[in-house]
This record gives structure tokens, C-alpha cells and sequence, in this order.
């Protein structure tokens, strides 16, 4: 009989869903590529500016996860069934895993990022050049859980991110904080530990044209990026237009960046993301590569600390 889910056991339920997923799509140590953004549009708070790669390994004995060298933007997470990062991999690396490393389970679960900032062909082929080297090849089995109950309390963990600091919500186990990995668990398995990309969300009601302002972030000069997004109360991209990659963004005079969420009264200004008078809306930014993870935390905390100004009408 499937286990009922509550918040004791969420974080096992939501993982066991989504090793099964992936293991019903390829077999196990084989990568499933998304060859487009986007391409699963019922996703929850998808990233427009990656391509994604999937995969259950089996590391009964070990197994080593590897990607080629690149300029562009490329990071595998390892993550276990208890939703810890084991490791991050990054361009021209390599990683190597045993049973004895993860803290629950024999498999761990791949999600790669590709950027496309040098196009789709050359995304796709750093896709296919991901590797896989496992001692075996067990076939993942999982745990059955109720689904209502698991979508239910996804759902009530969901309202609670602006409680938060999702900076510790993903990593190691030493590394997060029980509630912040809770809810990190609800709305973005599998996101990145704090030194390689930091994640922020709020909320707002449209009133026609609001704008958000904000500094640039503190990325990595060589590497880092990030971008704007705009999510319904589901965590679903906004169908018209789901945001901006930070390098596409229009810079005001003092080297600040405004957003404007709203319609007619915004269209005269760079940087519009459509939005309806009364519209219930979560705004976000996705920074990868932050300059530090002490700097990227401040950053995020003053953006916390922030309301979206109303332009008057």
C-alpha cells in the first residue's frame, strides 16, 4: 500500500518521484537530453536560458560522472535520495561516487545544466558529450508513496518560501538548514548548493506597472550569469514572456537594473514582463556562479528586504 506523505517524510517521497521519472525514461547510468528550453512546459520554475540533462546512476560500487571542457555554462548536481548534494560537477571534471558516500540508497540522480549562450548546436553537443562510467547497472527501485498526499504537501511547502533563506536550502547536509532544504525540496529539486548558483523569489499583485530595481548581482566575471523570471502562484512560467537573461537587460544611467511587470503603462520602458491589473505573481532571479557565497548571501537578503514600487496610474 503506497505511503502516505507528510512533511516527515516529504523530502523521500518527492525524490523517490522524481528517480522513478527518470528511470522510466532511459535505463539506468543513460542520460535523458531536453534538446530545447523549456521542453517539459509543465515543469515547476523552469530555467528559459539552460538545456537540462537527466540521469539515475547506480553506485552500488562506484560510478564517475564527467563532462567535457567548455567555455560555456555546464554544472551536473549529484544529488542522493535524501536530496543532498554530493558533489557538483563543472567543465573538463570529473566525479566519482560510491554507495558509501550517499545518505540514504544505492543510486544517485544526475541533473545537468548546458548553457545556450553559444547556441543550440553547440549546447546539444556538449550534452552528448556528457559521460557516465559505472561498476553496475542495478535498476533503480522505488519506494511507493500516495501521490495526493505528496502533491498536497508540495503544495503547502510551496507558500512557505518567502519564510526562507533558499541560499540554504540545497547542499550537503552540514551545509542547509532543515526548514530552507524543506521547502528547497518543494519548489526546486535538484538547484544548486549556494557556491555555484543562489535562487530568489517573491511575490506581488499587479496594479498596472510595478518596477523592481535592483544593482547587477555579484556573479563570477569569467563565468557567472543570471536572470529574471516571472512564475504564477504554481511555480509555472509566465506563457507570454517568463522573464530575461541578465546579459539581454537594459541598464538605467547609475548601472541599475529595472524590471517593469505590468502593461500599457510600462510598454514605453525596456525590460517589460507582462502582467494584468489584479494579477497574483512571483518575480525571481537565478544567479549562477555568484562571485562568493558570503556576497551572493548579502545580495539576496537586501533583495528580500525589498517591495516592488507602483507606478501611478
Amino acid at each position: 500500500m503506497p505511503r502516505r506523505v507528510t512533511t516527515r517524510n516529504f523530502t523521500r517521497a518527492q525524490s523517490a518521484h522524481r528517480f522513478a521519472a527518470q528511470a522510466r525514461r532511459t535505463p539506468v547510468n543513460r542520460f535523458h537530453h531536453e534538446r530545447v528550453p523549456l521542453a517539459e512546459s509543465s515543469a515547476i520554475r523552469p530555467d528559459p536560458d539552460v538545456l537540462h540533462s537527466y540521469a539515475v546512476v547506480d553506485v552500488s560500487e562506484r560510478a564517475t560522472v564527467a563532462l567535457a571542457p567548455s567555455d560555456e555554462y555546464q554544472a551536473d548536481v549529484l544529488v542522493d535520495e535524501a536530496h543532498y548534494v554530493l558533489a557538483v560537477v563543472s567543465p573538463g571534471e570529473s566525479v566519482t561516487v560510491a554507495a558509501a558516500d550517499l545518505t540514504r540508497g544505492t543510486h544517485l540522480y544526475v541533473l545537468g545544466r548546458t548553457g545556450i549562450e553559444g547556441g543550440l548546436a553547440r549546447a546539444r553537443e556538449l550534452q552528448d558529450s556528457r559521460r557516465i562510467s559505472a561498476a553496475t547497472s542495478h535498476p533503480y527501485r522505488a519506494r511507493t508513496y500516495d501521490d495526493a498526499s505528496r502533491r498536497s504537501v508540495a503544495a503547502s511547502l510551496a507558500r512557505r518560501v518567502e519564510e526562507v533563506d533558499l541560499t540554504r536550502a540545497f547542499g550537503a547536509k552540514r551545509e542547509t538548514d532543515r526548514d530552507a532544504h524543506l521547502v528547497g525540496t518543494a519548489i526546486g529539486w535538484g538547484s544548486l548548493p549556494a557556491e555555484h548558483g543562489v535562487y530568489f523569489e517573491a511575490s506581488a499583485t499587479s496594479s498596472g506597472c510595478e518596477i523592481w530595481t535592483f544593482e547587477p548581482p555579484p556573479v563570477d566575471p569569467a563565468s557567472g550569469s543570471y536572470s529574471v523570471l516571472k512564475f504564477d502562484d504554481a511555480g509555472r512560467l509566465d506563457p507570454v514572456l517568463g522573464g530575461y537573461p541578465g546579459r539581454d537587460l537594459a541598464r538605467n544611467g547609475d548601472g541599475s537594473i529595472s524590471i517593469r511587470f505590468g502593461g500599457p503603462s510600462c510598454a514605453a520602458h525596456p525590460n517589460v514582463i507582462p502582467a494584468t491589473p489584479g494579477e497574483r505573481f512571483r518575480y525571481a532571479m537565478r544567479i549562477r556562479r555568484p562571485r562568493s557565497v558570503d556576497q551572493a548571501r548579502a545580495y539576496v537578503a537586501a533583495l528580500r528586504a525589498q517591495r516592488l514600487e507602483t507606478v501611478p496610474a
